[in-house]
């Protein structure tokens, strides 16, 4: 039962990291795609690289970077 507990502590953990991590992409990736933060939605997300595509009213950005700075760009398919 233990072992149970301590699972669904580290899950927990890691959803509410991974949710503050793609709250912090849309919100850096607003500044280039013109949309509220709420509006980009995350999706390929390279922690290795630190990468992902934030895509709003149908664009697809590729972005870049740890904070500061970050960078978007026009992604091509």
């Amino acid at each position: 039962m233990r072992i149970s507990g301590v699972c669904i502590a580290l899950l927990l953990a890691a959803t509410a990291t991974g949710c503050s991590v793609t709250s912090d992409m849309q919100r850096n990736s607003a500044v280039f795609t013109g949309c509220s933060p709420d509006k980009n939605v995350i999706s390929n997300i390279d922690v290795v690289n630190v990468t992902w595509n934030a895509t709003c009213d149908g664009k697809k950005y590729l972005c870049s970077g740890d904070h500061d700075p970050v960078s978007c760009v026009p992604a091509v398919d």
